[in-house]
């Protein structure tokens, strides 16, 4: 298991500095509403509709309060960031739901990072850490399944169209793709079209069952001027230049890809899920992977 994660950190850390670099910048530039939400707080009169559905005690207290018209209309900010994503209060409830359906279990396992819910998949790796034994569920995992409802409806509404206009993207995605293809295991399927018997296959596929061809634009990640990248990612951040925007006269500026890996490594949420391991392994494997990644220019 150890040698596999290994291997998918190697992946994703052989595109830091390319494709990674390029979904960034193709999110900053494609009007993707993450700066919408500030405080996940917003969505409280979403996340109390499942509350409301906890146990009957919880659900005669919400029809009570619904009947005598004390419940409080969703915040215009909720309301904006739902509109443009193409969500209606049901969809955000739902996956708020289905978050809460598995924060009680002890740990979090394969079947959990392999469901066919998109916010349980992205609650699985997300490197969050709640008590699983809470006993007042709605006021200690509510931001934490709120904040997974939202990345989930983002998810949703630019995955697919990131992977046909982002080269880069679908080369990050293709060598994954064949990392895990080379892990799967030979399965008999039974012929299609009135052919008799089975045939034997190898087959992967991501849980999203999005089907993009590498080369889907004919554009090639290989082309892309990664200077140009960076000078994108450095006007994004407010890095670089002598305009305005720029560091005061006489004080050091730090380097744009050096700063993003500072915060990359700065993160708390890094942990190892195996319960059998310190903690702070796989933070201090990122860590040390990244720095190395950062001189490496």
């Amino acid at each position: 298991m150890i040698r596999e994660i290994q291997q998918i950190f190697r992946t994703i850390f052989a595109h830091l500095t390319t494709s990674i670099l390029a979904i960034g910048n193709y999110i900053i530039h494609n009007n993707i509403p993450r700066s919408q939400v500030g405080e996940v707080s917003i969505f409280r009169q979403c996340a109390e509709q499942h509350h409301a559905t906890l146990s009957e005690k919880a659900t005669k207290s919400y029809k009570i309060k619904a009947d005598a018209g004390k419940l409080l209309p969703l915040k215009k900010k909720a309301v904006k960031f739902l509109e443009a994503v193409g969500w209606s209060e049901s969809n955000f409830v739902s996956a708020y739901g289905a978050c809460f359906s598995v924060m009680g279990e002890k740990h979090i396992t394969g079947k959990e990072r392999l469901s066919k819910d998109l916010s349980q998949r992205i609650l699985a790796m997300s490197g969050l850490s709640w008590n699983s034994d809470s006993k007042n569920k709605p006021r200690d995992w509510e931001r934490y399944a709120s904040a997974v409802a939202v990345e989930t409806a983002l998810v949703q509404l630019y995955r697919k169209k990131l992977l046909l206009e982002c080269a880069p993207a679908r080369a990050l995605r293709n060598d994954l793709w064949k990392l895990f293809i080379s892990w799967s295991t030979n399965r008999a399927e039974i012929r299609m079209g009135g052919t008799a018997g089975l045939k034997i296959v190898q087959r992967w596929e991501f849980a999203d069952n999005i089907d993009v061809e590498e080369d889907a634009t004919g554009e090639q990640s290989t082309d892309l001027d990664f200077g140009k990248m960076r000078t994108e990612w450095e006007a994004s951040q407010g890095t670089g230049g002598t305009g305005k925007g720029s560091k005061k006269a006489g004080k050091a500026q730090k380097d744009s890809i050096e700063g993003m890996l500072e915060k990359i490594k700065s993160n708390k949420l890094l942990h190892c899920s195996d319960p059998e391991v310190s903690a702070g392994t796989l933070e201090s494997l990122s860590a040390f992977a990244i720095s190395i990644l950062g001189h490496v220019k």
